[in-house]
């Protein structure tokens, strides 16, 4: 199920993503991805404009650009760290919730 608006009060941290998941907007695979760690899933997935994010078992699809997407309340910011090989993802849905989690933000090309 694909949702393009979505916010809970308890938070709004991602979850993992599933191939299929992914598929359903981008049944070629994805551009870029946001992993924890090199070897897990990913949380996060973006190209052409979209990105893809899980959030309470509900698929939420953002419009944006190269590191910044949103879907009203929610925005997702990729941020570079002083660590070439880390980057910070940034969540946040309105005034009163943001997170931050650290980990590989990979692009194909």
């Amino acid at each position: 199920r694909l949702s393009r608006f979505w916010v809970r009060r308890v938070g709004v941290d991602p979850e993992f993503l599933t191939q299929a998941d992914i598929a359903q907007v981008f049944p070629d695979g994805a551009a870029c991805s946001f992993t924890y760690t090199e070897t897990s899933p990913p949380v996060f997935v973006s190209g052409n404009g979209t990105a893809l994010v899980k959030i309470s078992g509900d698929l939420v699809q953002l419009d944006g650009g190269e590191d910044s997407f949103a879907a009203d309340p929610i925005t997702i910011d990729v941020r570079n760290t002083e660590d070439d090989g880390l980057q910070d993802f940034v969540i946040s849905a309105g005034p009163d919730y943001e997170a931050g989690f650290r980990g590989q933000y990979a692009c194909t090309n």
